[in-house]
């Protein structure tokens, strides 16, 4: 895929599928080296101010692996791209937060070197908290330590029982036992700290009863209780969600034979039509079901697709706001759902 996608840049290397092309596997990419290679040569020959819908979308991802592996990289990129966006007033406020991004985050890391964590801790406070952003994780982390060498392991404890409760990453996990074990938690606690959270925050998902596209019967939420439920929202000509089929197939496959459905509700009703071809040319596994304005955006409020949820066993929203786009993104979604069947709690 990615000499095919290379290749065909170079052949349209003034056009915008070249760009895109390059955009996409860039996108796939898994490795940091190598996005920052593909983005650097859609930097170079398709000008972001040129060509944003491709080099322009793709300059944020290129900043966050720059600040992945070489922070200083990271900031001076911001700063020139601040400096080429004066034209455009709001690229620039945009490239001026990523530089005092960078700067604050270069400065924490430093002030943490040279033993100053409460100073660090003050300028990581400074960073945006999405959990969405590619760098999330990376600053979730650097505060729990910078909170941890200030002497306060329980807030940093508790800062990680957060990100754990939304976003169950491995690595997260085992900071997370770290400071469990300096305060004399077992496993077991840290589990029921973690679902605490969770349970604070899950809702009830709303009730649906749509039709099937491949039965003659509709399908309710009610009917699929004691299951946990991986549900998107999508339609037939949706390009993100087309790319990130195959990552859900990926997921579910390791779940063949347990207690978890996926269904996909689609939002675009004059594309119906379209539905039982892509699911027949596809061959994807989820239960395709007719959606309408009650269910789609007065109920889960969807506002794009794809949007995502997982609902627990006993109809539950306990996972929301994510996606499955690379190799990462799927094991965390495999934890979350492996969090879900595990849960003590789940055949209440």
């Amino acid at each position: 895929m990615g000499v095919v996608g290379a290749g065909f840049a170079k052949h349209f290397s003034t056009s915008e599928r070249g760009a895109q092309a390059l955009y996409w596997l860039g996108s796939d990419s898994h490795e940091d080296a190598k996005k920052i290679a593909v983005y650097e040569q859609l930097r170079a020959q398709f000008p972001p101010a040129k060509f944003p819908n491709w080099s322009g979308s793709a300059m944020g991802s290129l900043f966050d692996a720059y600040l992945r592996t070489a922070p200083d990289k990271a900031l001076g990129f911001a700063q020139t791209m601040q400096a080429d966006s004066a034209s455009n007033a709001r690229a620039a406020a945009d490239w001026t937060k990523k530089a005092e991004f960078a700067q604050n985050y270069i400065q924490a890391q430093a002030l943490l070197s040279a033993g100053k964590p409460t100073e660090a801790l003050a300028l990581v406070d400074k960073l945006p908290a999405d959990r969405r952003s590619e760098n999330a994780l990376m600053v979730s982390q650097l505060k729990a330590q910078a909170m941890a060498s200030a002497g306060d392991v329980e807030g940093a404890y508790g800062s990680l029982v957060v990100r754990m409760a939304a976003t169950p990453e491995d690595s997260t996990r085992d900071q997370l036992q770290q400071y469990a074990a300096k305060l004399g938690k077992t496993a077991a606690q840290v589990d029921v700290d973690v679902w605490a959270k969770r349970d604070a925050t899950a809702k009830p998902a709303p009730k649906f009863d749509l039709v099937n596209y491949l039965a003659d019967k509709n399908l309710s939420l009610d009917d699929l209780h004691g299951k946990v439920v991986l549900l998107t929202f999508w339609f037939p000509g949706c390009g993100p969600c087309r790319g990130e089929f195959p990552h859900f197939e990926n997921v579910m496959a390791k779940f063949h034979g347990k207690a978890v459905t996926y269904v996909g509700i689609n939002v675009e009703q004059k594309q119906d039509s379209y539905v039982l071809p892509f699911m027949e040319g596809t061959k994807y596994s989820f239960i395709p079901l007719r959606g309408d304005d009650k269910i789609i955006t007065k109920a889960y409020h969807v506002g794009g697709e794809p949007t995502n949820f997982l609902i627990d066993q006993n109809g539950r929203i306990v996972y929301t706001d994510f996606r499955a786009a690379d190799p990462d993104t799927e094991l965390l979604l495999q934890r979350m759902i492996e969090s879900l069947l595990a849960h003590p709690a789940a055949t209440g």
